[in-house]
């Protein structure tokens, strides 16, 4: 067995991957949400509107949407595979809190 062969025949499950990245992204998804809540509550205590700031909050508030559903997504895939279900499991849920959170203030506020 040559060195080239011991390299390219590690073989790694398939949906390692997957759970990793949907972990990731719950995470993300988990702290961009954390930092808009503690921005709004921030928010309320100060008078003075400054549109920077506003418009700051909005982008992270629109990222972390699709960031929690393409995390939801990968962990659904990859909790059909083997490897990795605790990362599987965990990107789940971390990625479905920001979204379940935003959809029920969406709700909320209409």
């Amino acid at each position: 067995m040559t060195c080239l062969e011991s390299i390219t025949d590690d073989k790694k499950p398939i949906g390692s991957g997957l759970a990793i990245t949907s972990f990731v992204l719950g995470v993300v998804g988990c702290l961009s949400f954390l930092v808009i809540l503690t921005a709004i509550i921030i928010r309320m205590g100060s008078e003075s509107a400054d549109v920077g700031n506003e418009f700051i909050l909005g982008i992270i508030v629109t990222l972390s949407i699709p960031v929690g559903i393409v995390g939801t997504i990968l962990g659904m895939i990859s909790l059909k595979t083997r490897s990795h279900k605790k990362f599987a499991v965990m990107g789940l849920i971390f990625s479905a809190i920001p979204v379940v959170i935003t959809i029920f203030l969406m709700i909320l506020g209409s």
